[in-house]
């Protein structure tokens, strides 16, 4: 399958503390078509489950063309423990880079008023 989007945050986070994050609060759930993916929203969006790339940087793929859920950063921007708002993120398209900041200015652009999107 075809990777088409990632998102690249560069902070240790815990990975398997993040997928039950995002099981618990924002439904996701394993994707039976694909091992080793989730689908996540309505309608549901598949991303590969997020794997370290260095000590440092966590990597979230998509495939099939398909978009990455925003909701992935919002996990991450509402649960703080994850990760921390300097943490910076870089989202892309192919090799072409679709949106960079921190946590903290994605909040401001995805969450307007700091209000945290609603879970599940």
């Amino acid at each position: 399958m075809s990777v088409r989007e990632s998102l690249h945050v560069h902070y240790p986070v815990d990975v398997e503390k993040y997928v039950q994050v995002l099981k618990d609060d924002y439904g996701a759930g394993e994707n039976t078509f694909q091992p080793g993916s989730y689908l996540i929203d309505n309608p549901p969006l598949p991303f590969y489950e997020p794997h370290r790339m260095d000590d440092k940087t966590v990597a979230i793929m998509s495939f099939n063309y398909l978009p990455l859920s925003a909701t992935l950063l919002v996990a991450l921007i509402n649960h703080p423990e994850l990760a921390p708002e300097t943490t910076k993120v870089i989202w892309t398209i192919e090799q072409d880079v679709l949106a960079e900041g921190t946590l903290f200015e994605f909040k401001e652009r995805l969450l307007p008023g700091g209000n945290d999107l609603e879970e599940g």
